[in-house]
């Protein structure tokens, strides 16, 4: 869990740095509006996301390790794919 932590808190770096260079914009409406505060209400808003999300995993975990293992690496996948989107982004709009 502490992997996934890392990639959506890097996740949010990129976006922000993105948004800042106006190259990256947010996708997920549901925290679009944080990028409009400074940078540390963001940053604690996107923690409390991040541990909203954990919540199913840890009921998930309970009740099914073998799915909730399955899940969890989805979702490493899914960050990963999503992180190398904003470098790619990032780094073709400051070239």
């Amino acid at each position: 869990m502490l992997l996934l932590f890392v990639l959506m808190i890097t996740d949010f770096l990129l976006t922000y740095i993105g948004i800042a260079l106006g190259v990256v914009r947010e996708g997920n409406p549901f925290i679009a509006w944080s990028f409009d505060l400074p940078y540390w209400q963001s940053l604690g808003i996107r923690i409390l996301f991040v541990l909203l999300v954990f919540t199913p995993f840890a009921i998930l975990y309970k009740m099914d390790q073998t799915i909730y293992k399955k899940v969890l690496l989805a979702a490493y996948i899914i960050n990963f794919i999503v992180i190398m989107i904003h470098i790619h982004w990032i780094l073709t709009g400051l070239g």
